[in-house]
């Protein structure tokens, strides 16, 4: 009769006895070793044999309800638990506090078990994935989704890096604060972070400072996609900063047309009919465009139509641009338009994990991102300002944008007068800056325009 070949070492997820045995026998010799693992981050999902698992459940447990740990405690514990003899008695308990040569290692063991758990996660994660590869009920780019997303869940943070001294703090906000001066010294001005090309914002501003999110909010047809475009170009244009345009609004090509007029000063309904080239008295403005359009193609703006995709799918883009490109700017038109990954049926709520996803983006990979919303229909009644209140579907925008504009314009009376209010700005003043409006070059100015 065979006999059944037992698994080998290596055929057993990764995992380290030696570290488990170390980190349990560090606890049972020094109680203040157990509150030490768990500011590291450690859990009993660290250790692999369940033995290991059940005893740092326990010891930990004990810690909190204030009871001393010892070798004597500890297996009273366990016999209470009817687990002692399961984890092998107390001769081995004794055994782990002998196998220990000093409580001081602990922190080799904690950083061999941390690597050996991920190792774990990470494995399982892509098994996963590779089992749903072979199956074709689930579609390509779902499976992309699901395991770059449990790929990030295998990343851990430790709870001890969560506190920082004072003197550390502070020493990273002086020279944060000397690299900032630094910037605004090269740039000629008090700009520290991506300029917005308009004079008044910056000042108040400084720029739009990295892992930050940014909202610009206004109503239908006022200019929310204009000023997205006024800023790229600012960016990408002026200051060759390389930029990412998500648009669910536009297709790239509406995106790119209209930037390339705005760069010419060229009315887009002249472009869109043709008559820019077939009618010869738009000779001139046909030059201008063929200028902006020869700039647009050596310009560092890359863009991508993201309209149904989720806001985990437009994070991996985010990501991937950063990595590849240096993204140092991301624009993404609209909030409302992007879904959750999971919706709920609840609107605001939907509306309102977009927005956190997008600030989460902004801060993972410390760029800044400025991203357009919709206001309530309410807010449009009458001709008066929005407000904070008037933010489309969910509060969840408000507070998770650090900066909001909001744009209003009267269509009726004065749509070549633009008046953009700083309504919210967490490290910097707010207050309402008047600019102009050129409707046919979807152009926002500093001055006030006169109208045609």
């Amino acid at each position: 009769m065979n006999q059944q070949t037992p698994p080998s070492i290596r055929d057993l997820p990764p995992h380290s006895l030696e570290a488990e045995q170390g980190v349990i026998g560090c606890c049972l010799i020094d109680s203040q070793k157990v509150d030490e693992a768990l500011q590291h981050g450690a859990t009993p999902d660290w250790f692999y044999d369940l033995r290991h698992r059940q005893l740092f459940a326990a010891v930990v447990s004990m810690v909190e309800e204030g009871i001393g740990i010892d070798l004597i405690t500890v297996s009273h514990r366990m016999k209470g638990l009817d687990t002692l003899e399961a984890v092998g008695g107390l001769a081995y308990l004794s055994q782990l506090m002998d196998a220990v040569p000093s409580a001081a290692n602990l922190q080799w063991y904690l950083e061999t078990l941390k690597d050996m758990f991920i190792r774990r996660r990470l494995s399982a994660a892509l098994a996963e994935g590779s089992g749903r590869v072979r199956n074709e009920n689930f579609k390509a780019s779902d499976i992309l989704i699901e395991v770059e997303s449990a790929i990030d869940g295998c990343r851990i943070g430790n709870a001890e890096a969560e506190s920082i001294s004072a003197k550390v703090a502070a020493s990273t906000v002086w020279d944060t604060v000397q690299e900032r001066a630094a910037l605004a010294k090269a740039k000629g001005g008090g700009v520290t972070g991506v300029p917005t090309g308009f004079r008044g914002l910056d000042r108040m501003t400084a720029g739009f400072q990295p892992g930050e999110l940014s909202l610009v909010a206004a109503r239908p047809g006022v200019g929310k996609s204009a000023i997205l475009g006024n800023f790229v170009r600012a960016a990408a244009l002026d200051n060759r900063i390389p930029t990412l345009v998500i648009t669910a609004e536009m297709s790239v090509e509406q995106v790119t047309r209209r930037l390339a007029c705005e760069m010419a000063s060229v009315d887009g309904r002249i472009v869109r009919n043709g008559d820019i080239i077939n009618v010869p008295s738009y000779s001139a403005e046909q030059r201008r465009f063929a200028t902006a359009v020869a700039k647009l193609v050596k310009a560092p703006i890359y863009t991508r139509y993201v309209k149904g995709m989720s806001v985990e799918e437009i994070g991996a883009v985010i990501r991937s641009h950063v990595r590849k490109y240096g993204i140092g700017l991301v624009t993404v038109d609209y909030v409302q338009l992007i879904r959750p990954m999971h919706s709920t049926g609840s609107r605001a709520y939907d509306v309102g994990e977009v927005a956190e996803a997008l600030k989460d983006f902004a801060v993972r990979n410390n760029v800044p991102v400025v991203a357009a919303a919709q206001l309530n229909r309410e807010s449009e009644k009458g001709t008066r300002a929005p407000g904070l209140h008037d933010l489309k579907d969910s509060g969840q925008l408000e507070q998770a944008g650090e900066m909001i504009l909001l744009i209003h314009r009267d269509l009726k009376e004065s749509p070549t007068e633009a008046l953009v209010d700083l309504a919210k700005q967490r490290e910097g003043e707010i207050g309402m800056i008047p600019m102009g409006y050129i409707p046919q070059f979807c152009r926002f100015t500093e001055q006030a325009v006169v109208p045609a």
